[in-house]
């Protein structure tokens, strides 16, 4: 692996967080494929325009997102960033504080890297009986 690439990679992604932090649908459109899906923590799938749409609209709003313990894989053409995901905002007016496991995959096109899959996995509470 390049580390150049690697370090290209995680700028990316903080590039990303930081667009959707900023609310801003028109640049968190600029990091991701026409084919864009989120698989989110419940198993459903959320296609790009309707998480652009819930963006543009002010129903989901996020103030946090941040990926702890990154790890980047190139595989030529295409790499995974995996991590753990602490987001905070508001959908529908309700504030909400997510803990998950995330993964992206880029792939590059024209030289460019756009995500076109986010997998969340909700982390479990830690509890002790």
């Amino acid at each position: 692996m390049n580390d150049e690439s690697i370090e290209q990679l995680l700028q990316l992604e903080k590039d990303f967080q930081d667009a959707i932090v900023a609310n801003n649908a028109e640049a968190i459109e600029r990091f991701v494929t026409e084919d864009w899906i989120i698989v989110n923590a419940d198993g459903r799938i959320v296609e790009k325009d309707r998480f652009l749409a819930v963006v543009k609209s002010g129903a989901l709003t996020h103030d946090t997102m941040k990926l702890d313990e990154p790890r980047v894989r190139i595989y030529g053409e295409t790499a995974v960033v995996t991590g753990c995901a602490t987001s905070a905002g508001k959908f529908m007016g309700a504030e909400f504080t997510t803990l998950e496991r995330a993964t992206d995959v880029f792939v590059r096109i024209n030289g460019q890297w756009r995500c076109a899959l986010t997998q969340l996995t909700r982390v479990a509470e830690n509890k002790t009986d």
